[in-house]
């Protein structure tokens, strides 16, 4: 053997090596790319399930053979492509991470779209109540004003006076 075969081998046993490492990291990776997807898509549906919404999703993130005319993500993690005679559902942790990543984007931004609607909503369901109480509370002291004022027996519920409820059958 040559000292030119000899390098040959070395250098050839030493990318071998890397390659191995490589490889070996890439693993890895994946297997903790892997979990931590499962975990985002399960924290995803959570909130999902919190605000009971599916999601409208881009369809073309979503390669296929057929065109997608429709694609949603499901209050339960699952995307649901609609083709043309067609509905497939698959869980969303199936897809690529690249895919997985894209919708996690779109859905984030629509969730907290509905979220600051939905907060809004109670926030002026709050405001209403807290006036109505307000209101209440006024009507409230009035009677109470009132009522010390007036006899018992004066009172009259709806056009019965108190009397006439205490002689009804």
């Amino acid at each position: 053997m040559s000292q030119k075969q000899v390098e040959e081998k070395g250098e050839t046993t030493t990318l071998l090596r890397q390659l191995r490492e490589e490889c070996a990291q890439i693993y890895e990776l994946s297997v903790e790319e892997q979990g931590l997807i499962h975990q985002l898509c399960e924290m995803l549906s959570e909130v999902q399930s919190f605000f009971k919404i599916g999601v409208k999703i881009t369809p073309s993130l979503f390669p296929s053979t057929v065109e997608v005319k429709q694609a949603i993500l499901s209050v339960s993690g699952d995307i649901v492509l609609v083709k043309h005679d067609i509905i497939e559902s698959q869980p969303l942790y199936k897809f690529d991470s690249t895919t997985v990543v894209e919708v996690l984007s779109e859905a984030a931004d629509e969730l907290n779209k509905y979220a600051k609607g939905f907060r809004t909503g109670i926030s002026n369901r709050i405001s209403l109540m807290e006036t109505l109480v307000k209101e209440l509370k006024r009507l409230h002291d009035l009677n109470k004003m009132h009522s010390e004022e007036v006899a018992p027996d004066q009172y009259s519920v709806q056009g019965i006076a108190s009397d006439d409820l205490e002689h009804a059958p």
